[in-house]
């Protein structure tokens, strides 16, 4: 006699239902297994600590070192009077700010006057006003000339040059790169303040971040 080849309806079939559960479970279980699979890398090492500080912010209010305790954070270094590469150091710590706002990472930003002398907490104020959403993360610094030197030379590994009067301009040499900060006060390294710099910066403070809760 003739097979039959009618074996009723398909959704009888256990096969056919062991197959949609495999492709349930497999799909299901990708996102887990990319999680334990994807390695994240480790936080760049200290290369020295930066001292202890207490300069003072564009609100006029002692800030320092004692109110980044815990916290990770990038600091950068200018001076309000100058005409050349720090109105792009601000547009880019201004950009990175927003990058940490939108992913909704606690980085703090701190600037660092080179020009203490003529960056009062009022100056400082009005270059916040214009760059920072957030003034409560990004805060901007003044403070006596030694010891803005040493902060500089000592705890953040870069130089500061001095005041030079060019006709009408002044110059105050100093580095146009960001520093990464642990929540310890280790300096985890200074990078490009350009886009690709920004990137880098963005992603590493977050493996800072991670790595010193």
């Amino acid at each position: 006699s003739p097979v039959p080849t009618d074996s009723g309806p398909l959704y009888r079939n256990p096969w056919m239902w062991a197959a949609v559960i495999g492709i349930l479970a497999v799909t299901a279980l990708r996102p887990w297994a990319l999680r334990r699979t994807r390695r994240v890398p480790a936080p760049p090492p200290v290369i020295s600590q930066v001292p202890e500080f207490r300069l003072i912010d564009q609100e006029g209010q002692p800030f320092g070192s004692q109110e980044l305790r815990g916290h990770v954070y990038v600091a950068d270094f200018f001076f309000t009077s100058c005409q050349s590469i720090c109105p792009l150091l601000n547009q880019q710590m201004a950009k990175l700010q927003e990058r940490f706002r939108k992913a909704k990472v606690d980085v703090r930003l701190v600037s660092i006057s080179v020009d203490p002398e003529n960056d009062t907490p009022a100056e400082l104020k009005k270059v916040s006003r214009r760059y920072s959403r957030d003034e409560r993360h990004w805060r901007f610094l003044t403070g006596p000339r030694d010891q803005v030197t040493a902060l500089l030379e000592r705890g953040f590994r870069t130089a500061m040059g001095e005041k030079v009067q060019q006709g009408t301009l002044i110059d105050i040499a100093h580095t146009s790169r960001f520093a990464l900060v642990d929540r310890q006060g280790g300096l985890r390294g200074l990078y490009d303040s350009d886009d690709g710099g920004l990137d880098e910066i963005f992603h590493r403070a977050q493996h800072v971040l991670h790595a010193t809760r």
